[in-house]
């Protein structure tokens, strides 16, 4: 509209009576704003990083003891730290 009062655009005539001509639902439903994302985490993070390791089974659900055991000695020797808990599928 702002367009047409400085003669940027010829050739269009505008209804003056007409009230919704500035105002577009659309754009108006982009600009609102949104709540922000709080910054507290539900469960909290853990402290150290062997308080809770996430894992998904192997292929052969056999595989799976030996491969905790190495994992845990190599977080043991790497980390120093001790694993609390383990979650997996």
């Amino acid at each position: 509209m702002q367009m047409i009062r400085n003669n940027a655009i010829t050739g269009i005539s505008l209804d003056p009576s007409e009230t919704t001509m500035d105002r577009c639902d659309s754009c108006e439903y982009a600009k609102a704003t949104r709540k922000p994302i709080g910054k507290v985490q539900d469960p909290p993070r853990r402290e150290d990083s062997g308080d809770e390791v996430h894992s998904d089974l192997l292929r052969a659900k056999d595989e799976a003891f030996n491969a905790y055991k190495y994992y845990e000695a190599w977080a043991n020797t790497q980390f120093d730290t001790k694993i609390k808990r383990l979650r997996s599928d």
